[in-house]
């Protein structure tokens, strides 16, 4: 029979030779299990993952070049997760969830695990540098190869959810892994932080088509949307919660029910119950709410309703963010002045309740831009949103 401090050495050296696999909890850096299924081929020519062979490509520019920090290994996370839910690992469904690792080795997997009917897709950076465009398959739990035949030094390497909920639905981080090598600590996030609430143009529908085309997880992405461009020109952190079809009083439609202020408190938007969203965790300088396009989609809708709605939610913003300056954004697909109009009525309400720190905010852009899939803005009508967006944040904040 072992003694006890023989088989406490024996537990520790397991542990280690678990650890040493390469293979971590998200965010803990403890050693995880094998995963279930056999390891997917790096994306290249002909595999799905390669963005040589998909209408969507690879975002234009790489990511910012990262300090090399101290600090404790874990995996850094950016957007909105569930971790309640599944002890493996944590759930997300908002766009622009970023996931990072620093790692020492030659190569690194990541194990996935989208939700049946799922379609997303993710970039995929190594080094700050797009890479790939990855496809998993919907309700599959598989390992992918993200990048092999590497130097063996300190890399990082980043995944951005890159499609809305209707597209993605929930999907679940379960771990990166590196064969032979080791967690190191993240890169710092950055200081400034910007929120993009909005419908399917904060979502980039059909952004990276050309009409006329129909939409899909191929030619949408989030990372060539106003919101996400706009926040990285000014080297801050954006956190997007956009739905298609959705409004601030009503929807596409007329559904008065499940619009952005009854969705926006989630963690995961299509949870009713059980998903409340720690607003304490993550507190934005900037918020950006760009709505009211589909609350005009069956024509206009009552104007003290819709600026009630509207009000309200601005009010609920302030509670959770008091110091935060608040955007009202028109979007480039009412060219009417009825919506603007409405918009400035909001504003005025909101000013006159007290909240000084609320500004309008002139998105549209040339009707020509507008070229992307079924009358949404393209990747033209994104970029001149973003440019106005980023000069109106500049000029009110000082960044």
């Amino acid at each position: 029979m072992l003694s006890p401090c023989l088989r406490a050495l024996l537990a520790l050296s397991l542990v280690l030779a678990a650890a040493c696999e390469g293979r971590f909890d998200p965010g803990s850096g403890e050693a995880l299990p094998p995963a279930s299924e056999p390891e997917s081929p790096l994306p290249g020519p002909g595999n799905p993952g390669d963005p040589s062979g998909s209408d969507a490509g690879s975002p234009d520019a790489g990511l910012p070049a990262l300090p090399e920090p101290g600090g404790t290994p874990a995996v850094q996370r950016s957007g909105r997760f569930d971790s309640r839910a599944d002890v493996l690992g944590p759930t997300f469904e908002w766009p622009g969830a970023t996931l990072t690792a620093r790692f020492r080795g030659t190569s690194v997997s990541a194990r996935l695990k989208p939700s049946p009917g799922s379609t997303g897709q993710y970039s995929v950076y190594l080094d700050g540098e797009p890479t790939a465009v990855l496809k998993p398959a919907a309700d599959k739990d598989a390992v992918h190869v993200l990048a092999e035949r590497l130097p063996d030094a300190a890399h990082t390497v980043t995944l951005v959810y890159r499609n809305e909920p209707l597209l993605g639905r929930r999907q679940q981080f379960l771990g990166f892994t590196f064969p032979g090598g080791e967690l190191l600590a993240p890169p710092p996030l950055p200081t400034r932080r910007i929120e993009i609430i909005g419908d399917s143009i904060t979502c980039g529908y059909g952004s990276l088509g050309v009409a006329p085309c129909t939409m899909s997880a191929d030619n949408s992405s989030v990372e060539v949307t106003y919101g996400w461009l706009a926040a990285k020109a000014l080297g801050a952190e954006p956190h997007i919660q956009c739905w298609s079809g959705i409004g601030v009083y009503r929807n596409n439609g007329g559904s008065l029910e499940e619009t952005m202020p009854q969705k926006h408190p989630r963690t995961l938007p299509r949870e009713t119950a059980l998903s409340a969203w720690d607003f304490s965790t993550w507190t934005p300088q900037v918020v950006v709410v760009n709505l009211g396009t589909n609350d005009f989609s069956g024509g206009a809708p009552s104007e003290p309703l819709f600026r009630q709605a509207y009000v309200n939610f601005l009010r609920d913003l302030r509670e959770h963010y008091p110091a935060a300056e608040l955007f009202v954004g028109f979007g480039p697909m009412q060219t009417g002045a009825t919506l603007r109009q409405y918009l400035e009525n909001v504003i005025e309400a909101a000013r006159t309740g007290g909240d000084s720190k609320v500004t309008f905010v002139d998105l549209a852009t040339p009707r020509a831009e507008i070229n992307g899939c079924a009358g949404h803005p393209g990747r033209a009508s994104q970029q001149t949103m973003a440019t106005k967006l980023e000069a109106a944040i500049r000029a009110k904040l000082g960044w």
